[in-house]
């Protein structure tokens, strides 16, 4: 979670992401405060780029279906230290469902809820 929310934030600041090993998340704190003159705290930037993820699936209208891996990296095996790998349809299913449970906030097929759009305040509680 923690590469997603900071690449949220590389690409809202148009930071190299080559540089990723160098903007940690007080780095950029830092950077941000003393080029906008705020003094965001790094949980602020965290709650931020949550708002940008999230954001971004409910104004696309986001779900499973997109979520999907290319459909030849669930049929064409890659070689590994000399055994074959491929993703399964389950093995897919399981991670992407697992990745809505650890991110929160999302519903079975990866829509934001109501209650995580509340927090984030993209929608005002009504």
């Amino acid at each position: 979670m923690d590469i997603e929310e900071r690449n949220a934030l590389y690409d809202s600041m148009l930071l190299c992401k080559f540089g990723r090993a160098v903007y940690t998340w007080d780095v950029i704190r830092d950077v941000l405060n003393a080029v906008t003159g705020f003094n965001y705290t790094v949980d602020e930037l965290r709650e931020a780029a949550q708002r940008i993820i999230v954001l971004h699936r409910y104004m696309n209208g986001t779900t499973i279906e997109q979520d999907r891996l290319p459909p030849r990296w669930l049929r064409e095996p890659v070689e590994y230290e000399g055994r074959q790998y491929v993703v399964t349809e389950e093995e897919w299913s399981f991670m992407v469902r697992k990745y809505y449970e650890l991110r929160g906030g999302y519903d079975e097929v990866g829509r934001p809820r109501q209650d995580t759009l509340v927090r984030l305040k993209i929608l005002s509680q009504s």
